[in-house]
C-alpha cells in the first residue's frame, strides 16, 4: 500500500473518505473493505490513464484546488474531484482523441491539439465516471483556456493547475 500512503500524503485521507461516503450515501467509509477497495480502484483507474509524472501533477493539483476551495468557501470535495479529473484525457491516443473531438466537440477542432484534453476530460468524466455536476464539468472544460463565465471553482482549478509546484517551470 505504499502508493496509497503517498497518495494520502498528497491529498489527504479526508478527501478520499468524503468521496466514498458521498458515493455510498454515507452507508460506508474508507475504513470498510468496500471503501478501501473502491479508493484503490479509483486511484488505479486514474493512474493507469497517465504517466507517473502527470499522475503526481494530478494529485498535486487536486490537493491545491481543494485548499483553494476551502479558503474561498467552496465545497472542497468539488475542488478535489475537479483537480483529480482535470487531465484524465491528456494522454488519450491521438486517433481516439480526434474521433471524439469530431463527434462531440467539432466546433473546437480548429483549436490547438494540446488543449483538446479540456473538452475530452469533461467527456471522460461524464461518460466513464458518471460525473454530472455541471460546476465540476465546466471547471474541467475551462482549465486550460479559462473563460469569461468561469465559476469560482473553475478559477480555483485554473490557478491550481498553473501554480502547481510540480510543473517545474514558472507559469
Amino acid at each position: 500500500l505504499t502508493h496509497f500512503r503517498n497518495h494520502f500524503f498528497t491529498i489527504g485521507v479526508n478527501g478520499m473518505n468524503e468521496m466514498v461516503r458521498n458515493f455510498t450515501n454515507d452507508k460506508v467509509d474508507i475504513t470498510s473493505s468496500f471503501g478501501h477497495e473502491f479508493c484503490m480502484e479509483v486511484l488505479d483507474y486514474i493512474r493507469n490513464r497517465m504517466k507517473e509524472k502527470r499522475y503526481k501533477h494530478t494529485l498535486s493539483v487536486a490537493s491545491l484546488t481543494r485548499d483553494f476551495c476551502e479558503s474561498n468557501g467552496i465545497d472542497p470535495l468539488k475542488g478535489y474531484i475537479a483537480g483529480m479529473m482535470h487531465d484524465v484525457a491528456k494522454e488519450m491516443p491521438h486517433d481516439q482523441a480526434k474521433k471524439l473531438m469530431k463527434k462531440y466537440y467539432a466546433s473546437h477542432l480548429d483549436q490547438p491539439e494540446p488543449i483538446w484534453h479540456q473538452w475530452l476530460s469533461r467527456y471522460v468524466c461524464e461518460s466513464e465516471f458518471l460525473i454530472s455536476d455541471e460546476e465540476i464539468l465546466k471547471a474541467i472544460e475551462d482549465h486550460t483556456t479559462a473563460s469569461t463565465s468561469m465559476s469560482l471553482l473553475g478559477k480555483c482549478l485554473y490557478c491550481a493547475d498553473k501554480l502547481d509546484p510540480l510543473r517545474g517551470y514558472d507559469s
